[in-house]
């Protein structure tokens, strides 16, 4: 069972993601839907959803990333 979805700054995102043995990321594209202006993150951590916003494309070395039309 996951905890509650916590938004955090990028930089916060990316800490959590380096603490990971494993990570797994969920991406989307700005524009995806039409909707977002804006990169969207997610990752579980500890039993946490942890959620970010980016203008900018964050990446992630030695990360399996995977890219969702939409993170609601």
């Amino acid at each position: 069972m996951l905890g509650p979805k916590i938004t955090v700054t990028a930089a916060d995102f990316v800490k959590v993601v380096r603490k990971m043995e494993s990570p797994v990321i969920v991406v989307t594209k700005p524009g995806s839907l039409g909707f977002s202006p804006a990169w969207q993150y997610l990752t579980s951590y500890k039993g946490f959803l942890f959620h970010t916003t980016s203008k900018d494309e964050l990446f992630f070395p030695n990360c399996e990333v995977y890219e969702a039309k939409k993170i609601t």
